[in-house]
C-alpha cells in the first residue's frame, strides 16, 4: 500500500520464504506448536516428555474465542506477554527434553570419572553444553568417553542419533585459539581404544585397577 520502503518488502519477502521453508523442511513441527500452545491455553501449563512441568497460569485468565485466539481488551493490552508465554509454552517442553538428555550424558560421566578414579572434572552445564576441567594426561581419555555417553540411545530415541563436538582449550598456551568457548576441536577416538591405551599405559603403576566400560547406567 506505499507504506513500506521497497528494500524493506525485499527482505520481509525473503524473511517469509525463509520461514515458510523451514516449517515445510520440519514436518509436523507447527503441528506441534500450535498443540501444544493450545493445551497451555487451555489447562495453564504444559508437560515435557519426561514428566517436568511448566506453569503458565496467566493463560486461564485471558479472554478467549471458539478458535482459542485472545480476544478483546486482553488482545490489545497484552498481546507483548502474550506472544511471550506461547514462546515458553513451545519451547519448555523441548528445552527440559533436551536437559534431560544432557544431564543423563553428565550424569554417566561423572559416573566413570569417580570409577575410574580420574581427575578431570565437570563444573558446569548450559541446555546441550557440558564444561570440564580436564586432567591433561587423561584428555584422550575423558573425550571418547563423554563422547560415548552422549551418543547412548536414551528414550524418546526415534531413530535420531546423538552426538557430541569437542573443543579442548589449553591455557597455559596464551590466548589465540586457546580459551574458553574457542578452543581446538577434536575428534578424538573410540572409547574402547581410548580404554585399552590408559590400561597398557599404567599397567606397571604399583595398585592400578584396569578400567572397563559397562555402558551408561542413566
Amino acid at each position: 500500500m506505499g507504506k513500506m520502503e521497497i528494500k524493506k518488502i525485499k527482505l520481509l519477502v525473503c524473511a517469509t520464504a525463509m520461514h515458510r521453508s523451514f516449517f515445510k523442511t520440519y514436518s509436523g513441527l507447527m503441528d506441534r506448536i500450535n498443540r501444544e500452545s493450545a493445551f497451555a491455553k487451555k489447562h495453564g501449563y504444559v508437560r515435557a516428555w519426561h514428566g517436568p512441568v511448566r506453569r503458565l497460569p496467566e493463560f486461564r485468565y485471558f479472554n478467549y474465542n471458539a478458535d482459542g485466539n485472545v480476544i478483546g481488551t486482553d488482545k490489545k493490552e497484552f498481546s507483548g506477554l502474550i506472544s511471550n508465554l506461547t514462546n515458553i509454552s513451545v519451547n519448555s517442553t523441548v528445552q527440559t527434553m533436551e536437559a534431560r538428555i544432557a544431564f543423563g550424558t553428565v550424569s554417566s560421566i561423572c559416573h566413570y570419572i569417580r570409577k575410574w578414579k580420574l581427575k578431570t572434572y565437570v563444573w558446569n552445564g548450559v541446555h546441550d553444553s557440558i564444561d570440564a576441567c580436564v586432567y591433561k594426561p587423561e584428555a584422550e581419555l575423558f573425550i571418547a568417553l563423554a563422547k560415548e555417553c552422549a551418543a547412548w540411545k536414551r528414550e524418546p530415541f526415534y531413530d535420531v542419533p546423538m552426538s557430541l563436538d569437542c573443543q579442548l582449550a589449553d591455557l597455559s598456551k596464551g590466548l589465540e585459539h586457546n580459551y574458553y568457548k574457542a578452543g581446538v576441536e577434536l575428534e578424538g577416538i573410540p572409547l574402547q581404544d581410548a580404554i585399552d591405551n590408559w590400561n597398557k599405559a599404567h599397567e606397571n603403576v604399583p595398585g592400578f585397577e584396569k578400567i572397563y566400560w559397562e555402558g551408561c547406567p542413566i
